[in-house]
């Protein structure tokens, strides 16, 4: 039976609670059983919101969002990440499906360390496969000490539609998406990328900004876009980082997507691009780009 709960955005409707599947809210135990289990049973009733309340939850291995299905937190919905340290397939947190997300969760990897950083795959990954293939959604998440966030299409050459990304909030150390082999129109608005996120989440014990800005400066690209199809970027945020935007060559087009409400402040480049098909440019309106060395680099010809 459906049950009411206050979510991230409001009242939400949930089907199932992770805590009645033995997903521990304290963190002292491994609730990555207990919360699949619930999104496997979410799934097998045709779809629906797993609930996960607020409290702590430790994951160290991938969390299948099946199709149809969402996992959905609260303010207080903290995920301790202790994934396999790995940038490969098997060190995916959340793999979402087709009409599928995650919403209201706050990401923190307690391992991850300033001055000893350790490389993790994509917190959020999205692959095209099948029921895959259209309508992935990340919405109101934080990541609080990401390394890879968000991914689609980056190991596979499947296509995939629609995918939405709404109020996500991180620090990344590598890059904060790498998104590929998108064939229809996605979806990206309110997103910061910015060490102020780690450097100000005082409960998770963090280095200080200046500590993160000067290794994100040397080696994070805000996001990676490779072949978007009409892809719309609003308010998008991106500070110290080594590339604010870097636009690269796809799998099957080039990039063609519009930005607006755009901040790029503090970057090595601010946007760099790579490729970009003859047929179509894209559009940038309202909004700054700063570069320490150049604001924009055009490397298309």
């Amino acid at each position: 039976m459906a049950f009411l709960f206050r979510g991230i955005t409001g009242i939400e409707v949930g089907d199932l609670n992770a805590l009645d599947y033995g997903a521990d809210p304290t963190g002292l135990s491994d609730s990555t059983s207990a919360i699949q289990s619930a999104m496997n049973s979410c799934s097998d009733l045709g779809g629906g919101t797993v609930y996960l309340p607020e409290g702590r939850y430790l994951i160290t291995a991938t969390v299948r969002i099946q199709a149809f299905t969402s996992l959905c937190g609260t303010n207080g919905s903290v995920i301790l990440a202790r994934p396999p340290r790995t940038t490969s397939p098997e060190g995916i947190l959340f793999r979402i499906g087709g009409s599928a997300g995650v919403c209201g969760l706050t990401v923190w990897y307690p391992d991850q360390r300033i001055d000893d950083i350790k490389p993790y795959s994509y917190t959020f990954y999205t692959d095209g496969r099948h029921e895959n293939f259209m309508l992935a959604s990340v919405c109101h998440c934080t990541v609080i000490n990401g390394y890879l966030g968000i991914g689609a299409c980056v190991f596979e050459d499947n296509p995939h539609e629609m995918l939405t990304v709404d109020h996500l909030s991180g620090t990344f150390l590598s890059s904060a998406a790498v998104v590929y082999n998108q064939c229809d129109v996605g979806t990206w608005k309110s997103v910061t990328v910015s060490p102020k996120i780690w450097a100000n989440a005082v409960e998770f014990e963090p280095p200080s900004y200046e500590e993160i800005a000067a290794y994100t400066r040397q080696h994070t690209t805000g996001l990676t876009l490779g072949d978007l199809e009409w892809t719309e970027f609003a308010d998008t945020r991106i500070e110290s980082c080594l590339t604010g935007i870097r636009i690269v060559k796809g799998k099957r087009i080039e990039f063609a997507g519009s930005l607006y409400g755009l901040s790029i402040l503090d970057c090595g480049t601010g946007l760099l691009c790579e490729a970009m098909d003859e047929r179509w440019g894209t559009v940038i309106a309202d909004g700054v780009i700063e570069g320490r060395e150049d604001a924009i680099r055009n490397l298309s010809g």
